[in-house]
């Protein structure tokens, strides 16, 4: 990759990560502190949905990372304009693909506390794996050609990778669609398995709220 593309990507990368809070898993923190602290107790009493009420609280108190994250991506088009239409409306397509990835690796770490005493060790050791094969590290482009094969067809490109480089890149219908197809699959796979969990977890959960 050249200088001007790299820097382009970062910049996008940077963006993405912020605007879907995946890589650093911040929400998924908050959760394992309420839970910890057993505040999410004072939640579930609520007449309210416990999860999106807490994450639009947590995007609330994280506005300025939004703006950030605008800034970023608009100096990563400077840089490095999309080629045509088709690039800008694949990304946006495949960001909400990455919000939804997001939040569901979000909640699945926030659990952990549900069943781990101390979960930050577990928390850490995934927020490495996500940078590094999401691509907010190192572009996956870089990778070897196999190991790039094999990344792929996990859901941690979802998070970047995939929607920076739809952005990027002159796009064939055989690789949109496979991109397409890979991210819709693990999109609905993590949101039934995060449904189920949190369900589960929250049957056995014992929390007296106040």
């Amino acid at each position: 990759m050249d200088f001007r593309p790299l820097v382009a990507y970062f910049l996008v990368a940077a963006a993405v990560k912020d605007l879907t809070f995946s890589t650093d898993t911040k929400f998924g923190k908050t959760v394992q502190v309420l839970i910890k602290g057993g505040d999410i107790s004072n939640y579930f009493i609520k007449p309210t949905r416990t999860v999106p009420f807490l994450l639009s609280a947590f995007i609330g108190e994280n506005g300025m990372g939004v703006i950030y994250a605008i800034v970023s991506l608009t100096l990563g088009l400077i840089i490095l304009p999309p080629l045509g239409l088709l690039n800008i409306l694949s990304f946006l397509v495949f960001l909400i693909f990455a919000f939804v990835v997001s939040v569901c690796f979000n909640l699945l770490i926030g659990m952990l506390s549900f069943y781990f005493t101390e979960a930050d060790g577990f928390r850490n050791a995934i927020n490495h794996v996500i940078k590094i094969l999401s691509g907010a590290l190192i572009p996956l482009n870089l990778f070897p050609f196999w190991m790039k094969g094999v990344i792929l067809l996990l859901p941690f490109p979802a998070l970047v990778f995939t929607p920076t480089y739809v952005l990027q890149n002159t796009l064939s219908l055989n690789e949109l669609s496979s991109f397409f197809v890979t991210t819709l699959v693990w999109s609905i796979i993590l949101v039934i398995i995060t449904r189920h969990l949190w369900r589960y977890s929250l049957k056995h959960y014992e929390g007296v709220g106040i």
